[in-house]
């Protein structure tokens, strides 16, 4: 294993471990490749669940989830076990049944939990809200592995070579994770958009109840939901069961910044046009690539699907006629509550046909915005933007 400290020509600097031609943060317990022959040969359980994530996906969020399905009790849990960050003799202390999060890459995990010992639950999330996270999450350390602005952290957040993680980039986790659902049938493995459970708590809850085998009735998931609110973790984070002596030299009472805002689509408020095309080049090339290799991947093709999305509503944005900007203009002085997308006008004939799909192409944009489902239920009428008429005033 090599310790490696880089500047680049910008200045931006950056310290992470390597070994075996992976990349991994500092974090990592020892010496990485004792700490992975230690993990290897651990004896896990059948009623042990994995945690496994990416770096700033939700790990925290979901291992509370995890925790209270599990339990039956609501009580916040400050800090999750990442079997890679700690002595391998704090997984025998875990009270059972255990829930073990980590970060580490498929390739690398260890082999117990490759050949199905126990259930996995894999969350994955937007990689620029992840970006986002990590960048603000990095910046509140006391001691960090990266000294910088925001595009030498881009550079080796979507680099193969120095990415972020636990044996690899946010694209090489992804990609062999990917591979694994696909072609190892031994897994017992749930997935998690972060993106569905912001939209969706209750539902997506209720398919991770039924996986894990827990109570799954309307009142105990109601309370879970209640209880997993961002706000309310956020608060519960900043008491006692937040502060952890581990982390107590990268932060004040080593209560690590896990939670900034937790809504979807951040990365928009931070990135700039140029850092967005980067991003953009990299996740068509990449997830492109993945894709092309035979390993079809629905996460994938959701962050290209609703990249895509975005892009066309910020051209129409852009583009659009001044006459329709008027009109929208207008609108929302008549009406506070409408809510404006661009989509292409249907050829068919028949009117209600066109309806239908213009309704249908509506659901999957709210799908893709940051609505709260509440919001998106009470969306009620649907109107084409066209040539403003008096007589249409009634109805709006």
């Amino acid at each position: 294993m090599d310790i490696i400290e880089m500047t680049d020509e910008q200045g931006n600097w950056y310290k992470y471990k390597r070994y075996d031609g992976r990349p991994y943060v500092p974090l990592v317990y020892g010496n990485v490749k004792d700490q992975l022959q230690l993990l290897d040969s651990y004896e896990f359980r059948n009623d042990d669940v994995f945690l496994c994530t990416y770096p700033k996906s939700g790990t925290h969020w979901v291992h509370n989830i995890i925790n209270m399905l599990r339990t039956g009790s609501m009580k916040h849990q400050g800090g999750h076990e990442l079997m890679e960050f700690h002595d391998i003799k704090r997984l025998d202390n875990m009270s059972h049944p255990r829930t073990i999060a980590t970060h580490i890459t498929y390739n690398i995990l260890p082999s117990t939990i490759k050949c199905g010992v126990g259930k996995i639950v894999y969350v994955m999330r937007n990689p620029k809200d992840v970006f986002v996270s990590l960048k603000c999450f990095l910046g509140l350390l006391k001691k960090n592995v990266y000294e910088g602005d925001t595009d030498g952290l881009l550079r080796i957040f979507l680099s193969d070579e120095f990415g972020i993680g636990v044996g690899g980039s946010w694209f090489n986790h992804t990609k062999e994770w990917d591979n694994a659902k696909s072609v190892n049938t031994a897994l017992n493995i749930h997935t998690i958009k972060y993106e569905d459970i912001k939209r969706d708590p209750y539902g997506e809850i209720e398919k991770l109840a039924k996986f894990l085998e827990t109570d799954s009735s309307v009142t105990f998931l109601d309370n879970i939901v209640k209880h997993i609110e961002f706000d309310r973790m956020k608060e519960e984070h900043t008491k006692s069961a937040g502060a952890t002596e581990q982390w107590a030299h990268l932060c004040e009472n080593g209560r690590l910044p896990l939670y900034r805002k937790g809504i979807i689509g951040d990365w928009r408020n931070m990135l700039t046009v140029s850092q967005n095309e980067v991003f953009d080049a990299a996740i068509k090339d990449k997830l492109s690539t993945l894709v092309q290799e035979g390993f079809p991947s629905d996460e994938c093709h959701d962050v290209m699907r609703f990249e895509n999305r975005q892009s066309g509503l910020q051209q129409i944005k852009s583009t659009g006629a001044q006459e329709v900007l008027s009109e929208m203009d207008d609108r929302r002085r008549r009406e506070k509550n409408i809510l404006v997308f661009g989509v292409k006008e249907q050829t068919s004939s028949d009117g209600k046909e066109r309806k239908g799909k213009d309704e249908k192409e509506i659901e999957e944009m709210l799908r893709a915005s940051s609505l709260p489902s509440e919001a998106r239920k009470c969306v009620t009428k649907i109107f084409r933007l066209g040539k403003f008429d008096k007589e249409k005033e009634d109805q709006f």
